[in-house]
This record gives structure tokens, sequence and C-alpha cells, in this order.
């Protein structure tokens, strides 16, 4: 991260799991990734009923 960044927080999408919403969050060194919750366009009824 460059060192002019102190805080930085949001939700990202992974072209490589895409299915999932993936929470970043950073502040000063500590930087943790994690997975929060499903897209709602990945689940299986949303595909069915808008495909």
């Amino acid at each position: 991260m460059p060192l002019s960044i102190v805080r930085a927080k949001g939700i990202l999408w992974s072209a490589v799991h895409h299915e999932y919403a993936i929470l970043f969050s950073q502040a000063g060194p500590s930087v943790n990734i994690e997975p929060v919750s499903y897209w709602v366009a990945a689940l299986f009824c949303f595909r069915k009923l808008y495909a």
C-alpha cells in the first residue's frame, strides 16, 4: 500500500471469486480481507427468475 493512504474500507468484487462480496479494510499497516456475503446476481434463485 502507498504510504500516503492512512485508512481505506470498501466492498470488492474479485474475478477469481466472483460470487462473493469481499470486505477490504486497511488502517496503517493492518490489512484485512474477508468474504462478507454473496452478490445478489450470483444467487441461483435470482438467476432463475431474471435470466
